[in-house]
C-alpha cells in the first residue's frame, strides 16, 4: 500500500506513461521511490520506462533489480525482457560495427581521391617535391 504523497507521483506517472511522455513518468516514479522505497512494482516500472526508451542497460538492471521480489510468473517474464534486451543490444553493437565498417572503408576511399586529385595537380608543377603517400591504419 502507497502513503498518498507516493501515490499521488504513481498516478502522475501512469498519467505520463499513457501520454508518451516517458521522461516525465520516470521522474515522477523516481518521487515514489522516495516516498515509499520499498514498493514492489518499482524496479519493474523503471524497466519498461528505460526500455520505452530505448536505455536497454538500464531496462536490464532494473528488471534484474525486481526479479527478486516478484512472482515465478514475473519473474519468468523478467526473464524474457532480459533476454530480448541482450538480443536487442548484441544486434544493435553489430549494426554500429557494420557502419563503422562502412564509414572507413569509404573514408579511405575519399582519401584515396584527394590523394589521386592532389598527384595530378602536383605533376604540373616540377617545384614541388613528391611526398609520399601513407595508408591509413583502421583498427
Amino acid at each position: 500500500m502507497l502513503n498518498d504523497q507516493a501515490q499521488k507521483h504513481a498516478t502522475k506517472a501512469v498519467d505520463h506513461f499513457d501520454k508518451g511522455n516517458y521522461v516525465g513518468a520516470e521522474e515522477e516514479f523516481r518521487r515514489v521511490a522516495f516516498y515509499a522505497p520499498n514498493w514492489r512494482p518499482m524496479h519493474y516500472n523503471l524497466a519498461v520506462l528505460a526500455e520505452a526508451q530505448g536505455k536497454l542497460g538500464t531496462a536490464v538492471s532494473e528488471y534484474q533489480a525486481f526479479r527478486p521480489h516478484g512472482s515465478p510468473e514475473e519473474q519468468l517474464v523478467v526473464d524474457q525482457r532480459i533476454d530480448e534486451l541482450g538480443r536487442r543490444r548484441a544486434r544493435i553493437a553489430s549494426a554500429y560495427k557494420r557502419q563503422i565498417g562502412l564509414g572507413a572503408g569509404t573514408l579511405t576511399l575519399g582519401l584515396g581521391g584527394l590523394g589521386g586529385a592532389w598527384r595530378c595537380s602536383s605533376s604540373t608543377s616540377s617545384a614541388r617535391r613528391p611526398t609520399r603517400r601513407r595508408m591509413l591504419s583502421i583498427p
